[in-house]
């Protein structure tokens, strides 16, 4: 999967940005990627996609953190209770 992922550095970039976004660290993100490069599992131009997806998430949580959508967040978490009663 990780192979398929990182197969094209836009792809590779996309997929670092989603997954930075969720972790919430860029830092995470790269100290894997230097394992992985470490290991043989990841190439070094596979890993330029990935650094460059860590840091374009890290700053789009910065933007969510910036928009304040605190106020949203509590719609957001009775929606999901709400969906998670119904599939009882």
């Amino acid at each position: 999967m990780l192979a398929r992922l990182t197969s094209n550095r836009f792809s590779a970039a996309l997929a670092c940005t989603v997954i930075t976004t969720i972790v919430q660290s860029s830092s995470v993100t790269t100290v894997l990627v230097v394992g992985f490069i470490s290991a043989g599992i990841l190439g070094l131009s596979q890993s330029i996609g990935v650094i460059i997806g860590a840091n374009v998430g890290a700053i789009v949580t910065t933007q969510i953190v910036a928009f304040q959508i605190t106020k949203y967040s509590l719609l957001s978490i009775m929606k999901k209770i709400e969906h998670s009663h119904a599939l009882r």
